[in-house]
């Protein structure tokens, strides 16, 4: 038995006219805000809504009142299918995969956190807790320490807290490792554990989410903020298939006749290969059962399509009939109308005159699938990703209409493309009496009509047609009706501009610029020469000149047009300060530089009393740097300096292996505190050592170049 692949919820909005199709054109549309989310800005935010509203049509995550304005309150509900789901809300993403490694976090830096803290007033069954829980990442990996695997924190709740109280959830052991990124999610239930079952009225609501130890923030940490999230837009007087995330149903400007047509379009979701479905007239609650009335004298319906597949598949369209509204299955005219791939809109024409004369047909139902399942036929039609239906113009034919109707069709369809110097030609059917043929400007005005085109072909081009709406009127048997306009249009004004993010950069910084105008390849200019190979869009700049755009519409590749004068682009090189030591003074060489600022392992020195000066008199041993911004406003810090000049001891040192792998042995003749730094000054680890030798174990020290320090004396140490 044939079905349809309904696996996506329809967005509730079926209006039952009485005695027409509502929305036959597909020029009516609305924009659909379906439910608020916290606003928490450079990260992406999300909740259980997704799961709840659009497969359930209701909320598990929503804004209450909170200690100071908004809360989030998340909560475990219950579907009128009497399945569970958890409530969840998260500054990231969900893990894809087994593995637990959420996505798309916000920008962290401090190692110092020490915990999160929050307001939180629940509900929670303890046979399934809810719980808090934390990552860090650096480069897109959990990064340092967890008690819930590397880089992740666990923390359960549950029981009954009735007001608002502050709770802080401490980061034991701490990070300990570099870190870049951070996503916080809360549960009402423990979403991690399959053994446990949900508890439907479970509920968390949580407000003011901080850091603790840190200057760090949470974005939005207030949620005080919210947003409606992703609006749809949809066709009224149609039941589509909605999805936030995936466009199964769009407003299409490529219709047989007005503004808009409605595109269908068979995708790949969730793992499925996912058909896209447009219902009106079924009755609700019902699978495919008529309700909407039919109108007086009713024979039949019609419809222009165009789909599009790169495979062998099959869209349809479903309609049901009855007398009697609601009726039962074998009360029921079923017509099933299968669409073949067609690139250019065709008119589908069903005549039920023989069945109307037999039976009273008052109610109907349709469906429009954007491909068809058969599961009761061998071989049957399998449903192929990207298979695109366009529908436009549905509507009932009605008996006692115009006599002279007739169809009038454009060889061509109903838009037509000119580039530069080409010309074309449209056509009607050469059986009629006689032809007219007129023109409309697409911008406005009147029509004119085309004197001497009587004939059935008429030449265009893009000079006297570009912009133009051209139409035919014919003549048979003293009956005049015209075609479907058939939109000419042209490539020609689409103009090409370049944006840019800024125009100047410090290397090893870039420009990005963009070519913004017609769809197509494009071909970059620099100082007026054609960057080889180059038809990136947007494009990196890394060098000093003058960069000019040119597209090549995909229409008309043949056809390039210009962004016209140039985009002016400075890269600035950058500064390269350099430390020599002699005459007593450490001296800045490859200036000049606005600005100086001295530091001594890695902070400022003497509280920045020699900030400015090029050259100084070091007063003490250690490791100098300077920070300098030149001319062109661009900053350096230059490599360090070390200086030991003010306490030379008569001790030797020697490390070895130096680079060194992991272990590193530091060997001394006299006794002392041996201290590891970073490049900047921060103490790695330290050390006290007896006359004879010491290792170090570098298996958790990032690689790189570090300072050791022993005995008023500094010495470089590279781990690889």
């Amino acid at each position: 038995m044939l079905r349809f692949l309904l696996i996506i919820t329809f967005t509730v909005q079926a209006i039952f006219a009485s005695g027409q199709l509502s929305n036959p054109g597909f020029e009516s549309w609305t924009l659909l805000s379906d439910f608020d989310h916290p606003v928490v800005n450079g990260n992406s935010f999300i909740s259980s809504n997704l799961e709840t509203f659009y497969d359930f049509g209701i909320l598990s995550c929503t804004e209450v009142a909170g200690v100071q304005g908004s809360a989030m309150r998340i909560e475990t509900v219950e579907t009128a299918s009497q399945d569970t789901i958890i409530g969840y809300g998260i500054w990231g993403a969900p893990p894809a995969g087994e593995e637990l490694l959420f996505e798309e976090g916000f920008s962290v830096t401090d190692q110092e956190i020490t915990g999160i803290s929050c307001d939180l007033r629940y509900e929670i069954d303890p046979s399934s807790s809810g719980f808090v829980i934390v990552q860090f990442k650096f480069q897109g990996a959990p990064a340092g320490a967890g008690n819930f695997g590397e880089g992740t924190y666990f923390f359960p709740v549950s029981g009954s807290q009735e007001t608002f109280q502050n709770q802080t959830f401490t980061l034991n052991p701490g990070i300990g490792a570099l870190i870049d990124e951070c996503i916080i999610g809360f549960a009402c239930n423990n979403l991690l554990n399959e053994n446990t079952e949900p508890v439907p009225g479970n509920f968390l609501e949580v407000d003011n989410v901080t850091f603790t130890g840190s200057e760090d923030i949470v974005p939005g940490g207030n949620l005080n903020e919210w947003t409606p999230f992703t609006p749809l837009l949809v066709p009224d007087g149609w039941v589509t298939s909605a999805n936030p995330m995936v466009p199964f149903v769009e407003q299409s400007e490529d219709a047989a006749e007005g503004s808009f047509a409605m595109q269908l379009r068979t995708l790949e979701f969730d793992g499925d290969v996912t058909a896209a479905i447009a219902t009106q007239g079924i009755q609700p609650g019902s699978e495919f059962t008529p309700a909407q009335e039919l109108p007086e004298g009713f024979y039949g319906w019609s419809f222009q399509y165009k789909y599009l597949t790169e495979n062998t598949d099959t869209a349809a369209v479903l309609i049901a009939m009855s007398e009697d509204p609601n009726p039962d299955p074998e009360n029921t005219v079923f017509h099933f109308e299968p669409l073949l791939a067609d690139a250019a809109f065709s008119e589908v024409t069903i005549d039920f005159t023989a069945l109307t004369e037999q039976l009273d047909l008052n109610y109907f139902a349709i469906a429009i699938v954007s491909s068809w399942e058969d599961n009761g036929i061998p071989d049957g039609n399998v449903p192929q990703v990207n298979s695109t239906l366009l529908v436009d113009d549905f509507q009932e034919l009605i008996l006692g209409d115009d006599p002279c109707i007739f169809d009038v069709a454009i060889e061509q369809g109903n838009e037509v493309i000119l580039c530069p110097g080409e010309s074309s030609a449209l056509s009607v059917p050469d059986d009629y009496d006689a032809y007219q043929w007129y023109r409309e400007p697409t911008f406005g005005g009147g029509a004119e009509e085309l004197s001497g085109e009587i004939t059935s072909l008429l030449s265009i081009d893009v000079e006297n047609f570009a912009l133009y709406n051209v139409w035919c009127e014919v003549t048979l048997d003293e009956c005049t009706e015209a075609s479907a306009p058939t939109v000419i249009d042209s490539y020609v004004f689409v103009p090409t501009t370049i944006a840019s993010n800024v125009t100047e950069a410090c290397a090893p910084e870039t420009v990005t610029l963009e070519a913004l105008g017609a769809e197509g390849e494009v071909t970059w200019l620099q100082n007026g020469f054609e960057i080889t190979g180059e038809n990136s869009n947007p494009i990196e700049i890394d060098e000093t000149g003058s960069y000019v755009a040119v597209i090549y519409p995909e229409l008309c590749p043949n056809y390039g047009i210009s962004s016209g004068l140039g985009v002016g682009v400075t890269i600035f090189p950058e500064p390269e300060p350099e430390l020599i030591f002699q005459n007593g003074q450490i001296s800045i060489e490859n200036g000049p530089f606005d600005e100086i600022s001295w530091l001594l392992n890695g902070i400022s020195y003497s509280n920045g009393e020699f900030d400015g000066q090029s050259e100084i008199t070091p007063n003490t041993d250690g490791a100098f740097t300077v920070e300098v911004l030149d001319p062109n406003g661009c900053e350096a810090v230059s490599d360090p300096f070390m200086f030991t000049g003010v306490s030379e001891l008569r001790t030797t040192v020697t490390l070895a292996p130096n680079p060194t792998m992991r272990f590193l042995e530091v060997q001394s003749n006299v006794p002392g505190t041996c201290e590891l730094r970073d490049i900047s000054g921060r103490l790695v680890s330290a050390k006290a050592l007896d006359a004879m030798s010491h290792h170090f174990d570098l298996i958790d020290v990032a690689r790189g170049v570090y300072l050791l320090q022993m005995h008023g004396r500094t010495y470089r140490v590279i781990k690889q």
